[in-house]
């Protein structure tokens, strides 16, 4: 017998963070493909979208909404700038803090750049029935507020764990 027969863990396509995974990657990387052209990166494509719907302008705000570490927003954020993408500017309420605004070159590139997202999306969802796709979006906004809600238990144990205790 084998070492992984001797195991209690799933074999790696059995497991769901193996799909997760799988799928992130796959998309990222078709969709990163289509921005080759334009010099553009996936995180740089993510902070203009968002400070572009005017939720996020700040680099600290930044950080807390996407999946990479501040100093990478940080640096994205200067090569944006330094682009004339994006517009930085001091905050008003705190000099510590700097507003982000997508300039009119960044709107129009955002313009060219939606094609692409929406382009990327249809071969995603090729063959998946609008009911399904509503039912996949679902399920993962379930999922990430099951995974934010076990990240902040202070106890340190499982979220399940606390829901069945009491």
């Amino acid at each position: 017998m084998d070492q992984m027969s001797k195991c209690n863990l799933p074999a790696p396509e059995q497991d769901l963070c193996y799909w997760i995974n799988s799928l992130a990657r796959a998309a990222l990387r078709c969709m990163a493909g289509r921005l080759v052209p334009y010099d553009m990166t996936m995180s740089q494509l993510g902070i203009l979208m968002m400070c572009s719907k005017g939720g996020v302008n700040t680099v600290s705000g930044l950080a807390r909404m996407m999946p990479i570490d501040a100093a990478a927003v940080s640096r994205n954020v200067h090569t944006l700038t330094q682009r004339g993408l994006l517009r930085k500017e001091p905050s008003l309420r705190d000099r510590r803090s700097a507003t982000l605004s997508v300039t009119e070159s960044g709107t129009v590139l955002l313009e060219e750049l939606a094609v692409l997202v929406e382009a990327n999306n249809r071969m995603l969802l090729k063959g998946i029935s609008t009911a399904d796709k509503d039912r996949f979006v679902s399920t993962v906004k379930t999922m990430l507020a099951n995974t934010a809600a076990y990240e902040t238990t202070r106890l340190g144990e499982p979220y399940e764990t606390r829901l069945t205790d009491g």
